[in-house]
């Protein structure tokens, strides 16, 4: 779940904010047992975004993600 969502943190960060408009989905049938979604939020400095993927297996419990967030320039 790990290498997911940091592989979906780099397709995000390459898309960039303009293209943020899928926020939620999974993996196909390469891996059906797994969704992701992105949660964008803004910070106290301008142009600077906080964007976090979080990975979950469909069926796990409550609290069974994984959550990986960085930084990002949004301009």
């Amino acid at each position: 779940a790990a290498l997911l969502a940091a592989g979906k943190l780099a397709e995000v960060e390459a898309a960039g904010p303009t293209n943020w408009s899928e926020l939620q989905g999974d993996f196909g049938e390469d891996y059906p047992d797994y969704s992701w979604e992105v949660e964008t939020s803004g910070t106290e400095v301008e142009g600077l975004m906080r964007v976090a993927v979080v990975v979950r297996r469909n069926g796990a419990a409550p609290g069974g993600e994984v959550r990986i967030e960085e930084l990002v320039f949004a301009q």
